[in-house]
């Protein structure tokens, strides 16, 4: 049985797909609609012909649902996602497009010349990762608004160092302090956000909490002096089993 190589560089409308036979030589290089049923009627009809078909993809926002697709829905003998950074002929070449990176991806799968990333087949855990990436996102925009707002009050003449600057009891005479009126209004402006992301990070921490019982290893390394309950759900959300790697640097975690 022969083999393709197929190369699908993954748009938001459309992805485009090339496929190589073992000589080198393409023997599909065409564009299909960004959808399940279009990406399964698409692997299928290779199938028909009785090829080994593999699929390499890079490692973007697309990549988990499209592997999840051909991994449950078809027949397909190996998908492959390589994390892009490793990949200097794709990410660094000046004429980059969609064309030439699937092609460049289904070549660089035929040499074996991949840089596969891990992704779990569990639903339960890709969900809970999904939380935690969801739960940092938040934090970070909080720790981004604090920044803000103290800025805001630097450009009105109060400097405050300590945390006093976002004490909800202490706001209204912050406010007051400044005299420049848009100053003032701006900064009570992000106040407002402030008080909406903590809420939010208070309702994605308590989402944490509830999904962090599927996994009894999370309370064993809440138990390590230091660790509290998010680094433990990150630890666990990211490494998720240290049996896969073969040494400490072998594989990348998107």
């Amino acid at each position: 049985m022969s083999t393709l190589y197929c190369g699908i560089d993954a748009g938001s409308s459309n992805c485009h797909v090339a496929m190589m036979d073992e000589g080198g030589e393409f023997v599909v290089d065409t564009e299909i609609p960004t959808s399940e049923l279009q990406l399964i009627a698409f692997l299928e009809s290779l199938q028909k012909k009785g090829e080994s078909v593999r699929v390499h993809l890079e490692a973007a926002e697309l990549a988990q649902w499209i592997r999840g697709i051909i991994v449950e829905r078809t027949n397909i003998d190996e998908v492959v996602v390589s994390d892009p950074k490793e990949m200097a002929w794709i990410a660094k070449d000046p004429h980059k497009n969609d064309t030439l990176d699937a092609r460049k991806l289904a070549d660089l799968l035929r040499l074996n010349r991949t840089h596969p990333v891990y992704y779990s087949d569990d639903k339960k855990m890709q969900s809970f990762k999904k939380q935690v990436q969801h739960h940092e996102s938040i934090s970070a925009e909080k720790a981004r608004i604090k920044n803000k707002i103290k800025a805001s009050l630097r450009t009105g003449g109060l400097i405050i160092k300590n945390s006093c600057a976002y004490s909800k009891r202490r706001r209204e005479n912050i406010l007051e302090s400044i005299e420049d009126q848009m100053i003032r209004e701006s900064t009570e402006d992000l106040y407002g956000l402030l008080d909406t992301t903590e809420s939010l990070c208070q309702k994605a921490e308590k989402r944490l909490r509830k999904m962090a019982k599927n996994w009894p290893i999370i309370e064993y390394f809440m138990e390590v002096p230091g660790v509290g309950l998010i680094m433990a759900c990150r630890f666990v959300a990211y490494i998720q089993t240290p049996w896969r790697f073969a040494t400490k640097e072998k594989r990348k975690i998107l």
